[in-house]
């Protein structure tokens, strides 16, 4: 079959659904249940991101007042003023 979440534990829940969804396409005739059991992710939510919702945590980045990178320079720099 391939790549699965038991095969590889150390992946998060957001790194299996983008195996997952990849696996799908390339078996179309496999069952999202299944698919989703083997990448140990809830149905409901794999068959959501294949209607293409977009992931929570992708959503409300966009409604940070800094970006990722900002905030990353930001945390450095107050850790060099602290030191």
């Amino acid at each position: 079959m391939g790549s699965t979440a038991t095969e590889s534990p150390d992946l998060n829940q957001e790194d299996r659904m983008t195996l997952a969804i990849a696996h799908r396409r390339a078996n179309p005739d496999q069952s999202i249940r299944q698919i989703a059991k083997n990448f140990q992710l809830p149905r409901t939510t794999f068959q959501h991101r294949l209607n293409g919702r977009i992931s929570s945590q992708v959503t409300s980045q966009a409604q940070q007042k800094l970006s990722v990178i900002e905030e990353d320079s930001l945390i450095g720099w107050i850790n060099i003023m602290a030191s």
